[in-house]
């Protein structure tokens, strides 16, 4: 677990000139981030933030082998245990809960709602922190 941490502090340093969750020209304030690792060189790393006006958003940042992709997401609410996300587009919702420790996410697409355990690759989540 100790290395996990470090490479998704290591891999963090390293993109930071890349993917940034530091606040921008208009103080967005940092709430919190959260992310892991898919074991294939990708690092997602979720930036809470909460606007000048009050508004509050996350923004996910998926990085591959020095790439990055990201989405803005309308909705989103996080604890310890549950993190949920909504795109703006209102296309996807997903949902995340720590469960007897382990992660699984509901998935709301599926006629009959359940719980899937995430891949084993993801057992490396880094949980939601405040800052």
């Amino acid at each position: 677990m100790k290395k996990v941490l470090l490479m998704i502090m290591v891999s963090l340093f390293i993109i930071q000139p890349l993917v940034s969750c530091s606040s921008n020209e208009h103080e967005e304030a940092l709430l919190g981030t959260w992310g892991y690792t898919d074991g294939n060189d990708a690092l997602v790393l979720y930036c809470f933030r909460k606007d000048d006006s009050g508004n509050y958003n996350a923004i996910a940042m998926v990085t591959v082998g020095g790439r990055y992709s990201q989405t803005e997401f309308e909705e989103f609410s996080a604890t310890s245990d549950e993190i949920v996300f909504r795109q703006k587009d209102g296309t996807e919702t997903t949902t995340y809960y720590r469960i007897d420790g382990e992660w699984l996410y509901l998935d709301e697409e599926d006629d009959d709602v359940r719980y899937h355990k995430l891949p084993d690759e993801y057992d490396n989540m880094v949980g939601f922190e405040y800052q």
